[in-house]
């Protein structure tokens, strides 16, 4: 299972799973009740502001259910969703699908507007103090405005980047890339700071007083976990970080 839960106010864990179906298990583990698409997924579920559910699977559907899992409605992209869902203030959802397009998705399931980015990573989205979206984009990060219009791309990375960013509250960015490193990027001067990690692509977490906390690998001394100082609280926007706040719950 490649699905990481999100968790509702209740208590109510809800995730999906390579078995093609996702499930909701309340707090004390009990199941209640699950939902069968047409693929595998590995989408992690993010949950809004009205409790609905939102995730993508292999079956290139991006889905909305309600707490009781009914499906409120689906969306079909050109290919699987991979990556995680974000959403912004008003309720709108964005996803990348491995079609090449980023999404912006209205609350009742329409299409608000998509770019082509040809991106099929499986980054998720975040977005910054200012409404920008951040997102990795193949070997780069992109900021996109709300509008669906490409502001930037930061410099190439060796390999592609498959972890999400995390937005901090001076409009820049950090992102681990593949090949070890810990980067703060921002358009105006590209890289404020790097930090050597050693290769373990992992998506960072910020945690008190700041602290960016990461993994990463050395050579014949192991896994490493990394507290980095920094002065940059996190942004704060709907969904400035990987599973939407820095709990991890996975919801507005």
């Amino acid at each position: 299972m490649d699905s990481s839960p999100a968790v509702a106010a209740d208590g109510t864990l809800y995730f999906g799973s390579w078995d093609k179906s996702f499930y909701a298990l309340s707090a004390d583990g009990v199941k209640k009740w699950s939902f069968l698409t047409a693929g595998e997924i590995v989408s992690s579920p993010a949950i809004g502001a009205d409790d609905a559910i939102y995730f993508g699977s292999h079956d290139h559907k991006f889905y909305c259910l309600a707490p009781d899992g009914k499906k409120n409605w689906e969306y079909a992209t050109g290919a699987p969703i991979i990556s995680s869902p974000c959403i912004n203030e008003e309720g709108g959802i964005y996803i990348t699908s491995v079609d090449g397009f980023f999404y912006a998705i209205n609350p009742d399931g329409s299409l608000n507007w998509r770019l082509k980015t040809g991106g099929i990573t499986e980054s998720s989205p975040v977005i910054g103090q200012d409404g920008t979206i951040f997102v990795a984009v193949n070997e780069r990060i992109w900021a996109i405005a709300r509008d669906g219009t490409k502001k930037w791309a930061g410099p190439p990375a060796q390999l592609p980047i498959t972890t999400t960013p995390l937005a901090l509250a001076d409009n820049s960015v950090c992102f681990v890339s593949p090949d070890g490193f810990l980067s703060n990027l921002e358009p105006s001067y590209p890289f404020n700071w790097t930090f050597p990690l050693g290769y373990l692509p992992v998506t960072p977490a910020m945690g008190a007083k700041n602290a960016i906390y990461s993994t990463g690998h050395i050579v014949n001394v192991g896994t490493k976990l990394y507290a980095i100082s920094n002065n940059v609280p996190m942004a704060e926007s709907p969904w400035p970080t990987s599973r939407g706040n820095a709990r991890n719950t996975g919801r507005r």
